[in-house]
């Protein structure tokens, strides 16, 4: 888990005078520390540690990090990063090793709430192994003012009574669609409003508000971190709501999880992911397929649950779960008993259904090991959505026949085709339009035939001298002489790029 500047202020502060120059964030974006080694490049959203000892020459850039420093000199520094805190006498090793401690206070809370969302632990236990961290009453409560969880230290305080009323809580959620209280970012109601401070965090189900999370301001003073540390608790406490968990979840809801936060990005940590994955048998060395599904109807109006459940009866060795308005899947061949050649032909026994429920899906390559679970997941998404761009009568489209496209709408995301092509090509192009010639085809083919005349001839079905009097006009028109040419990959890329972007050819 990240922390924020401001965390690390807080906490240091606890534990030794030091002088801070500079500003501090509240946003959770620092990672664990380095120390500053000289002549690196500085990185973003780091905690760098130095001594006067490592610092024989100033950086050359700036970074969006902070510098623990133990020595003199402060102000020349701050040129470089965004905070600069300075201590003095006071072990390097010493200071690193108090900084590492306020880590793992966090991750230690991060990875409870984590572990509580895999085996489908509720609502109320990740707000109870929360109370440490923000000393403050936490509870949930729905858009019809009932609360369904409370920080259980706080549901014998005697004040907290008024506080849990509807009509007070009303005054949290009574504001019109599209203002501020409805918005999905963390804000913050002044003590005038309600009488005690608070800030809250909204919850949306089926893309609208539908839960709220909120802190009020009763045994201590809010910092300026607190509102991020909620919203890191509300998007966990938002994946386990979305799943529907509770304390009597099955094993494949927990599954889906953990499957989905790797997909997602919410579990990067690869040994995390394959230990998590291993107590439900599934394996590095196993075998699996990513699939997105998506329904063609122009009416959206079915139940992706559904769909999910289907697949998991035809597949017992599938994940299926809603994810992006349809389905992710990750099938485990081993557990599924179906071959990989059945699967790369026909999906084996959901080619029948795709058809039948009017679905279409991509499926990714196959792969072993979870290390790039999310970028074959990735690859089902680009095969789902290149190939059903012009074959809108399948079902099925396989990343290993999309590749080439994927290639040519990388090379013009940014600009056109005529705009990354050679300019020969584009010239040839043009004079053909003016002067009704055949020239640009020609070219091609001669490229497509690796420079060899007579696959080139038999492609065109012309004579010889035809064809040499059409590469001696090339050459006249653009200068490029087609027989000795070095840049023939990039010539035959930008016919391609202008066949994928009007078929010209």
């Amino acid at each position: 888990m990240k922390i924020s500047s401001h965390i690390l202020f807080r906490k240091l502060r606890d534990k030794f005078i030091f002088s801070m120059y500079g500003s501090e964030g509240s946003d959770l974006v620092l990672e664990r520390p380095l120390f500053l080694r000289h002549g690196a490049d500085l990185k973003d959203d780091q905690i760098y540690l130095a001594d006067e000892s490592m610092i024989q020459t100033l950086p050359e850039t700036k970074a969006c990090s902070v510098l623990l420093y133990v020595g003199g000199r402060a102000e020349e520094l701050l040129e470089f990063f965004d905070a600069v805190f300075v201590f003095r006498g006071l072990g390097l090793f010493d200071l690193y090793d108090a900084v590492q401690g306020i880590y793992s206070e966090y991750e230690e809370w991060d990875s409870r709430l984590r572990r509580m969302l895999n085996i489908g632990g509720n609502v109320q236990e990740m707000i109870n192994a929360s109370a440490a961290i923000f000393n403050n009453p936490l509870f949930l409560y729905d858009r019809n003012y009932s609360i369904l969880a409370l920080s259980d230290i706080y549901t014998s305080d005697p004040t907290m009574v008024p506080l849990m009323d509807k009509s007070y809580l009303a005054e949290f959620v009574n504001a019109p669609d599209g203002s501020e209280a409805y918005s999905k970012r963390r804000a913050v109601f002044a003590l005038c409003a309600t009488g005690v401070r608070s800030i809250y965090i909204n919850i949306a189900g089926q893309n609208k508000f539908q839960y709220r999370l909120m802190a009020l301001e009763i045994s201590r003073k809010f910092n300026a971190s607190d509102a991020s540390l909620m919203e890191h608790l509300a998007n966990i406490i938002q994946l386990a709501i979305a799943g529907g968990l509770s304390a009597e979840a099955d094993s494949k809801t927990a599954l889906s999880f953990i499957i989905k936060n790797s997909i997602t990005g919410e579990y990067s940590d690869t040994y995390y992911i394959e230990k998590r994955l291993n107590e439900y048998d599934w394996k590095k060395e196993h075998h699996y397929f990513c699939v997105k599904i998506s329904d063609t109807r122009e009416r959206r109006g079915r139940n992706i649950q559904s769909v999910c459940t289907k697949i998991k009866e035809l597949l017992p060795g599938a994940c299926a779960f809603e994810y992006d308005n349809g389905a992710a899947v990750v099938v485990n061949l081993e557990h599924a008993g179906i071959e990989q050649e059945t699967l790369l032909a026909s999906f084996g026994p959901l080619g029948s259904f795709l058809q039948e429920w009017n679905l279409t899906a991509g499926i990714s390559g196959g792969f072993s090991g979870f290390m790039e679970l999310a970028q074959y997941f990735r690859q089902a998404e680009l095969a789902l959505s290149l190939g059903g761009r012009n074959k809108t009568e399948e079902r099925l489209f396989h990343f290993r026949d999309v590749k080439e496209l994927l290639l040519l709408d990388s090379c013009t995301r940014e600009l056109p085709a005529p705009m990354v092509c050679a300019p020969e090509v584009i010239t040839l192009r043009n004079y053909d339009i003016k002067h009704n010639t055949d020239y640009y085809k020609t070219l091609y083919y001669f490229l497509k035939s690796n420079l060899r005349p007579v696959q080139t001839i038999k492609e065109l079905n012309i004579h010889r001298s035809t064809l040499n009097y059409r590469l001696e006009r090339i050459e006249a028109i653009t200068g490029l002489d087609a027989t000795n040419c070095r840049n023939q990959w990039y010539l035959l890329l930008s016919f391609k790029l202008l066949e994928y972007a009007d078929k010209v050819i």
